[in-house]
């Protein structure tokens, strides 16, 4: 028995590089990505609107970042995130229904919610100095800015004609084209090793 042992720990080592590895200290597990903060909108004085199918432009910041995830600000608002969320390269104008691998500058489908987290496949990159669209195929709660002023110039809300809930995607004013609304939102990621 200690005889199976013995070979067992130097084969072991001797099939883990001596208990180094560059994946991670474990020796043969990946070492888990750390996830940051790539962009986050937090509007004081922001209002609740929903339930709304709805859409936000992102700009990324430099670098390229993977393990993507995106959380909808609520505040105290009704049930989370429910559906899915799409990722789009291109301005999203299109009915709601539209959304999939079909739609132009389709990137990515939300795999899952966890903890009110859309959660998408970790090889989906976002690129640096690069807009993107982070869209809903469902009405959802959430939390805007007051269109007087824009919060976050790296991106506009949008949301789906009402009604019906299906209807295209434009970019959300009240009066006045020039107003800029954004929600509440938060994206982050790990920064993508070439």
């Amino acid at each position: 028995m200690r005889f199976f042992i013995a070979v067992w720990v130097v084969s072991c080592a001797v099939a883990c590089g001596g208990g180094k590895s560059a994946t991670g200290p474990s020796g043969g597990f990946p070492a888990p990505p750390q996830i940051q903060t790539i962009v986050e909108v937090n509007s004081p004085g922001g209002f609740p609107y929903g339930p709304q199918v709805l859409a936000q432009s992102v700009t990324v910041p430099a670098g390229s970042y993977n393990n993507i995830r995106f959380r909808w600000g609520l505040g105290q608002l009704g049930p989370p995130a429910s559906g899915s969320l799409y990722i789009l390269s291109q301005e999203v104008l299109g009915n709601v229904s539209g959304l999939g691998p079909s739609t132009p500058g389709f990137v990515a489908r939300s795999l899952r919610i966890t903890d009110g987290d859309y959660i998408f496949d970790s090889a989906v990159t976002l690129r640096g100095a690069a807009r993107y669209w982070f869209a809903t195929d469902t009405a959802i709660y959430f939390m805007s800015s007051q269109g007087s002023s824009d919060v976050y110039t790296g991106g506009d809300l949008y949301v789906a004609a009402n009604p019906p809930l299906d209807g295209p995607f434009q970019r959300l004013y009240v009066s006045n084209p020039s107003e800029r609304f954004d929600a509440n939102f938060k994206l982050t990621g790990s920064v993508a090793t070439q």
